[in-house]
C-alpha cells in the first residue's frame, strides 16, 4: 500500500514538471542540468577571464609601451629659458629650444672659459657684444661645440693676448675681435667658412694669422684685417674665393702676399696703402677675374707684378701711385680702356708698368 502511494506521488510530480516545461527538474540524474549549469559559468567565466585578462593586459602593455616610447623618441626635457652659471655667465635659450647662447652676465676676471654644454644642452654661440670692452680679459678658451662667434663678441678687449678657437666654429662675425690691440697671434681652424666684416679691424699687435691645411674658409669680409699694422705675412687658404673690400687695407707691415688659384675677385681697396708690400704672387692656374678699384693703390714698395690671363677687369686706380717698373701680362691682347680705346704696348713690361701705374680708368679685356 505504501509502495503504491510513493509511485503515485512521483508520477504526479513528473506530470507537473512536464506541464510547466521545467526542463531543469532532473529527477532521474540525467546530468543535463549540470551541463547547462557548467556551460554558462564556463563560457561566461572564460569570457570574463579573457575580457578581464585582455583588458588589463592590453591596457598594461599600452601603458608600458607609452612609458617606454617617450625616451625612445629622444625627447629632451623642457630647458629653462635662462641659466646663470656659478661664475656669473648668462646662458639664454635659442629659438630651437635645444641649445644656448652665452653672454657675460655678471662674470668678471682675466681668464675666460666658455663651456660647450650647460644643463646638458649644447652652447652653440657667443652672443653679439657678449664681452664687448672687457679690457681686463687676457685669455679665452672656447670649448668644442660652439658654432659661431657673433658680431662684436670680443670687440675692444684690448688686454686679450690669447684665444683658442675650437674646430666646431664655422663663422667669425662682424667686428668679433675689432681693436683687440693686445692680440699677437691667432689660429683659424679648418671648420671656419667665413670671416666677417671688420672682424680683426685695428688689431695692431697682430703679427701672425695661421689657417689649417684643410681650411674651409671661402670669404674674407670687408675691412676684416684693416689697419693690422703688425701683420708681416699671411697665407691665404686655397679655399678662399673672394677677398673683400679693404680687407688688408693699410697693413703697412705686410711684405708679401700669395693669392691662391681659388680666388676669383679682389675687392676695392683690398691692399690699399700697404707700403711695405714688395711681392704679390698668383698661382699658375689662377681663377682671378677682377681686381677692384684702388686695390693696390699706394703700395709704394711694389716694383713688379704678373697679371694672370684669367683677369678680365682691372678697376680704376688699381695700381695708382705704385712704383711699378715691370708688369707682365700673361695675355696682353684685347685690353681696352673704359672708353673702348685699345691699350697698345702691354706686351712690353716697362710700357705696361707705366700705363698701369697711371691708369685712372677701368681696363677691360675683350677677346
Amino acid at each position: 500500500m505504501k509502495k503504491r502511494f510513493w509511485v503515485t506521488l512521483l508520477a504526479a510530480i513528473a506530470a507537473l514538471c512536464m506541464a510547466f516545461g521545467l526542463a531543469g527538474c532532473d529527477l532521474f540524474g540525467s546530468g543535463k542540468g549540470e551541463q547547462g549549469g557548467s556551460q554558462k559559468p564556463d563560457e561566461g567565466g572564460s569570457q570574463t577571464e579573457q575580457g578581464g585578462s585582455q583588458k588589463p593586459d592590453e591596457g598594461g602593455s599600452q601603458t608600458e609601451q607609452g612609458g617606454e616610447q617617450k625616451p625612445d623618441k629622444g625627447e629632451l626635457p623642457v630647458l629653462p629659458e635662462k641659466v646663470r652659471s656659478n661664475n656669473g655667465l648668462y646662458f639664454t635659450l635659442n629659438d630651437d629650444g635645444k641649445s644656448y647662447k652665452v653672454s657675460k652676465g655678471e662674470w668678471s676676471g682675466t681668464n675666460l672659459v666658455i663651456p660647450g654644454l650647460v644643463k646638458g644642452a649644447p652652447v652653440t654661440s657667443i652672443r653679439n657684444s657678449a664681452f664687448y670692452g672687457c679690457t681686463e680679459l687676457k685669455s679665452v678658451t672656447i670649448e668644442n661645440g660652439v658654432i659661431s662667434i657673433r658680431a662684436s663678441a670680443f670687440e675692444g678687449c684690448t688686454g686679450l693676448t690669447e684665444i683658442e678657437i675650437p674646430d666646431s666654429v664655422t663663422s667669425i662675425g662682424n667686428s668679433a675681435f675689432r681693436e683687440c690691440t693686445g692680440l699677437t697671434e691667432i689660429e683659424i681652424p679648418d671648420s671656419v667658412t667665413s670671416i666677417g666684416d671688420y672682424a680683426f679691424y685695428g688689431c695692431t699687435g697682430l703679427t701672425s694669422i695661421t689657417f689649417g691645411e684643410n681650411s674651409s674658409l671661402t670669404s674674407i669680409g670687408d675691412y676684416a684685417f684693416y689697419y693690422c699694422t703688425g701683420l708681416t705675412k699671411i697665407e691665404i687658404p686655397d679655399s678662399v674665393t673672394s677677398i673683400g673690400n679693404s680687407a688688408f687695407r693699410e697693413c703697412t707691415g705686410l711684405t708679401e702676399i700669395e693669392i691662391p688659384d681659388s680666388v676669383t675677385s679682389i675687392g676695392d681697396y683690398a691692399f690699399y696703402g700697404c707700403t711695405g708690400l714688395t711681392s704679390i704672387t698668383f698661382g699658375e692656374n689662377s681663377s682671378l677675374t677682377s681686381i677692384g678699384d684702388y686695390a693696390f693703390e699706394g703700395c709704394t714698395g711694389l716694383t713688379e707684378i704678373t697679371i694672370p690671363d684669367s683677369v678680365t677687369l682691372i678697376g680704376p686706380y688699381a695700381f695708382y701711385m705704385v712704383s711699378l717698373q715691370k708688369v707682365y701680362f700673361e695675355d696682353p691682347n684685347g685690353w681696352i680702356a673704359w672708353y673702348e680705346s685699345p691699350l697698345i704696348g702691354l706686351e712690353d713690361p716697362e710700357t705696361a708698368a707705366d700705363l698701369l701705374s697711371n691708369a685712372m680708368t677701368t681696363w677691360m679685356k675683350k677677346n
